[in-house]
């Protein structure tokens, strides 16, 4: 990880609480990283994963078979869960292709009870 100060990038170890950080990374580890510092803390998460649309033109895999996809979601879903604070929200970008797929997913993950709304 890297801290961008007033006086250049350094590399840091660890992470605080007061630190305004921009991560640079694996989401899924970086998130895995965040728990020691944030876990419980966090008050909004946003979410913007890959659409799944087959496209080859990005630098990400935007190419998965849905079950892969949603087992990626998952596990950053599950991470992100242990992040946020018992009255945090967390919304995700998404498009049709894995929409309902992820509906189901996010319901097993923060509970059906908690969803509020889609906004379209």
């Amino acid at each position: 990880m890297y801290k961008h100060t007033k006086d250049g990038t350094h590399t840091v170890d660890t992470v605080s609480i007061d630190d305004n950080l921009i991560i640079k990374g694996d989401n899924q580890i970086v998130l895995e990283n965040l728990l020691s510092v944030y876990k419980g803390k966090i008050k909004l998460i946003y979410v913007d994963p890959p659409y799944n649309t087959g496209n080859t033109r990005f630098k990400y895999n935007d190419k998965m078979k849905s079950a892969e996809w949603l087992s990626f979601m998952q596990s950053r879903l599950i991470t992100a869960r242990k992040l946020l604070k018992d009255d945090g929200v967390i919304f995700v970008s998404i498009d049709d292709n894995e929409q309902a797929y992820l509906k189901v997913l996010m319901d097993e993950v923060f509970g059906r009870d908690n969803f509020v709304a889609d906004f379209i």
